[in-house]
């Protein structure tokens, strides 16, 4: 008996335990089964599954941010992730519950982590500052992503166009509008049509800065449902203002931008990029008395060139993540088959009357062209002073080459950006390079120095049919122990061989820098 009891007993609780296994197999797999999310519909593939924690879904942060079409920084001393698009700049620290919007710290539930050396962030949080509606959905465990944006924010005719996709069970979006300064709001609603919307927005009061809320409702009617809040977003309005061009194509690698700026606008960036080759650089304007007109450098080869002015309506915090809108985008076809290596610039006025002057009268009675880039490196090299205190309070300068001409002094840029003109205006080839360097006699490694971090500009210049090194800073003195320049006419930094060069000098492999 008691024997038949131990195998009743023991077949019972295996019967029982074979019964629940579905059941503890089917609740594991819910709480196992990865959190899919969409973007408008679409599936966000990620590395690594989606996880919870304390209420909070965190997610690989590159493709969140990709989809989002938010650009990615990141800085490996701080641990700071960047974000960063038209009009917006997210900054996230791992471990850190404080994230940065826009230069406003804002709280996070969970702080960024790592989990198997992927970077999870917040997604709910990244989601809302980038201008998504994020909806939990509780029956089939998912989440969703919507976003409606104007095309762009900027407009010259007094309409914009708003477009992204929403939820299925929205009938109705109302858009707010407030021009900055007024107190009066105009209502604007709009219908989407299987969860996608597509309309115009009328700004009523001219050129200036808008804002705009933007709600939505589940109500058949417009007026008297209920409206939860889903974004807002920026217009500005420049009416007949805004930035032209003369001319979409040329035969001399250069256009002129002109136009009228808002009382608002308070910095003007202009991308410019070669298309065939990719090769890209920025110009950064100061709007003077709200006019431009400004020379235009296609200074990247021949071909097809994008044109993207961006403009700023808050004062600079920092020149790159400025938080900036695109006001107007060209295509520009650049015939000119000229040597990139031989043509003016933004900043190296090769082509100037002071620039070509002095490099004829340097080189007056000098026939070969080693002996004229000599005497052109020795007249940077012994004319110009390093500024020392800049240097030593890590500032930095943006001379052109003629402001360093007419200043006499500069920091490397300046120096490199002057010896770069004075050869360009007699007909040599010269470009600019950037790199890090060490200080040997003070004992630093290559190991201390990121590489990736450029700290010092000097030249490349063709002469006899080859490429020769010129660093006209270092030939041009030193910092003494009382924190002051002295000049010192060295040669030891020109033309020097490759191997001795590589010592404490070492290039970076961005070239976009040379087409300043």
């Amino acid at each position: 008996m008691i024997i038949i009891r131990r195998i009743g007993l023991t077949f019972t609780i295996a019967l029982f335990i074979m019964l629940l296994t579905p059941a503890l197999s089917q609740a594991e797999e819910a709480v196992e089964k990865p959190i899919p999310v969409y973007y408008n519909d679409e599936p966000i593939q990620f590395n690594i599954d989606p996880i919870a924690m304390q209420g909070t879904t965190l997610v690989e942060f590159r493709p969140i941010f990709e989809k989002l079409g938010l650009q990615i920084s990141w800085n490996s001393e701080t641990k700071t992730i960047r974000g960063y698009k038209e009009g917006l700049l997210i900054e996230l620290q791992l471990g850190h519950s404080i994230a940065i919007v826009n230069g406003e710290e804002q709280p996070l539930q969970f702080p960024p982590m790592v989990v198997n050396e992927r970077t999870l962030v917040p997604l709910r949080f990244v989601g809302e500052a980038a201008g998504s509606y994020v909806q939990w959905n509780s029956t089939d465990r998912d989440i969703h992503l919507f976003r409606i944006s104007p095309n762009r924010h900027t407009t010259t005719s007094n309409y914009s166009t708003i477009q992204g996709r929403m939820p299925a069970d929205i009938q109705w979006i109302r858009f707010d509008i407030n021009k900055e300064g007024s107190e009066d709001w105009s209502r604007i609603y709009a219908q989407p049509v299987d969860g996608l919307v597509d309309t115009e927005l009328y700004l009523p009061d001219g050129a200036g800065v808008y804002h705009i809320e933007v709600f939505q409702s589940k109500a058949t009617h417009q007026e008297t449902g209920f409206y939860s809040y889903n974004a807002t977003f920026s217009l500005i309005n420049y009416g007949n203002s805004g930035l032209h061009l003369n001319s979409t194509v040329t035969d001399n690698s250069r256009v002129k931008l002109y136009g009228e700026l808002l009382e608002e606008d308070r910095t003007v960036l202009l991308i410019i990029q070669n298309e065939a080759t990719e090769e890209m650089k920025r110009i950064f304007l100061a709007p003077v008395d709200l006019i431009v007109e400004k020379e235009i450098y296609l200074n990247m080869g021949k071909g097809s060139y994008s044109l993207e002015i961006y403009t700023s309506v808050e004062p600079p915090t920092n020149t790159f993540f400025e938080k900036f809108y695109l006001m107007e985008s060209y295509s520009i076809m650049n015939n000119d088959p000229s040597d990139p290596d031989l043509l003016p610039s933004e900043m190296i006025e090769s082509e100037h009357p002071d620039i070509i002057n002095l490099a004829e009268q340097i080189t007056l009675g000098v026939n070969s062209e080693m002996e004229k880039s000599r005497k052109i490196h020795d007249w940077v090299a012994g004319n110009i002073n390093y500024d020392a205190a800049t240097f030593l309070s890590g500032g930095d300068r943006t001379d052109t080459a003629l402001e360093t001409l007419l200043g006499r002094l500069s920091d490397c840029d300046g120096y490199a950006r002057l010896n770069i003109a004075l050869h360009r205006a007699i007909g040599i080839r010269a470009r600019m390079v950037v790199g890090s360097v060490i200080d040997i006699h003070a004992g630093e490694t290559w190991a201390q120095v990121d590489l990736n971090n450029p700290n010092h500009a000097w030249n490349e210049v063709f002469v006899d049919g080859r490429w020769i090194i010129h660093d006209p800073t270092w030939n041009a003195g030193y910092i003494g122990s009382n924190d002051q320049f002295t000049r010192f006419l060295s040669h030891d930094y020109y033309d020097p061989t490759p191997e001795a060069f590589a010592l404490d000098h070492s290039k970076y492999s961005d070239l976009g820098y040379k087409y300043e």
